[in-house]
C-alpha cells in the first residue's frame, strides 16, 4: 500500500525509510483530523480564546 515505483530506483534504504514516512504520515493524517475536529466542535474549551477566534 505504501510502495511507489520511485522505490525501486532508489537504494533499499532510503526506500525503506520513505515507506516509513509514508506510513507515519498516513497514521498522523489519519488520527489528527478526527482529533481536531472532535476538539473544535465538542471540546472548545480546550483551544485558547485567541487561536479560537482565528478557527472561526
Amino acid at each position: 500500500m505504501f510502495q511507489s515505483p520511485e522505490d525501486y530506483v532508489h537504494r533499499w534504504l532510503v526506500s525503506t525509510f520513505l515507506r516509513g514516512l509514508r506510513f507515519v504520515a498516513f497514521v498522523i493524517a489519519l488520527f489528527l483530523t478526527p482529533a481536531y475536529v472532535a476538539v473544535t466542535v465538542h471540546h472548545y474549551q480546550v483551544v485558547p480564546l485567541e487561536m479560537l477566534f482565528l478557527l472561526m
